[in-house]
């Protein structure tokens, strides 16, 4: 089971000793294709490394996406396809959404309560 706190899969990390500026004063597209086409795409540890940016609020390339892009990812919502690889192989459970193809997940939208429309005695 992945801890939050434990940080030893930062080891086996592509990017572990990288000279890159992963935590940039203004994140682009461009910094963030070369993050991911150097490091991002082919790290084992990917969906650790994303998860822990989601949880702890990082800023910078993490998980081979942006900080905006993980913002989006922290809403409540329900999709019809992934936000970070836009598949759509997508298990739904009451409260989350995971990513069949690349593990990432999010918290679904509350269902709304259905109010009962028996009068109160």
């Amino acid at each position: 089971m992945f801890r939050a706190a434990d940080v030893s899969w930062q080891r086996s990390a592509q990017c572990a000793g990288a000279d890159f500026e992963f935590v940039p004063r203004v994140e682009d597209h461009a910094g963030l294709r070369v993050a991911q086409e150097s490091w991002c795409n082919v790290c084992p540890v990917r969906p650790e490394c994303l998860l822990y940016a989601l949880l702890y609020g990082e800023q910078g390339y993490w998980g081979g996406t942006l900080t905006v892009e993980r913002r989006k990812l922290s809403r409540r919502r329900d999709r019809a396809k992934c936000p970070v690889c836009e598949s759509k192989a997508l298990i739904k459970t009451e409260e989350h959404e995971i990513c069949q193809s690349c593990g990432v997940s999010w918290a679904r939208t509350p269902a709304p309560s259905r109010l009962s429309k028996e009068p109160v005695t």
